[in-house]
């Protein structure tokens, strides 16, 4: 599979957050929602970064992305937690997807910029990092 057609693929398979088995297991979904996002943004900018995509293709991909973790934050917000612990998980759960939106506008930013030098790069990072604890949170809380 090519990088183009890998970076379609993931935009296709985009998921969204349902608000299904109580607080814990919507912020869960929400976060593999963000995880998922974040994926994408990772793919976007390492085949952007080998010169294997268009900026355009690249921009429309974190587009996406952000649009998704904008989508889960709000999933995240309108939560109602029962109790204290829920409350706690729904804060850390808020962090993580704040932390993932910026990332992506930062993103977002320097290919806008066509900045392709080592900040792009450590940005490139990031995402994959992110990605393993949103997975992390998400086991935890999901049934």
């Amino acid at each position: 599979m090519t990088p183009a057609a890998a970076l379609a693929a993931a935009l296709a398979l985009g998921g969204c957050a349902t608000t299904e088995g109580g607080v814990n297991g919507t912020l869960g979904r929400a976060l593999e929602q963000t995880s998922s996002a974040a994926a994408t943004a990772e793919l976007a900018l390492d085949v952007h970064l080998r010169d294997r995509s268009i900026k355009g293709l690249t921009d429309s991909a974190l587009q996406n992305a952000l649009k998704e973790t904008t989508d889960a934050a709000t999933t995240i917000a309108e939560a109602e937690p029962k109790n204290r612990k829920e409350a706690e998980d729904r804060a850390a759960a808020r962090d993580l997807a704040f932390t993932a939106d910026a990332l992506l506008n930062q993103a977002q930013d320097l290919i806008q910029a066509d900045d392709r030098g080592a900040q792009t790069a450590a940005v490139t990072a990031e995402p994959g990092r992110l990605t393993a604890r949103l997975d992390a949170a998400a086991k935890e809380w999901l049934p």
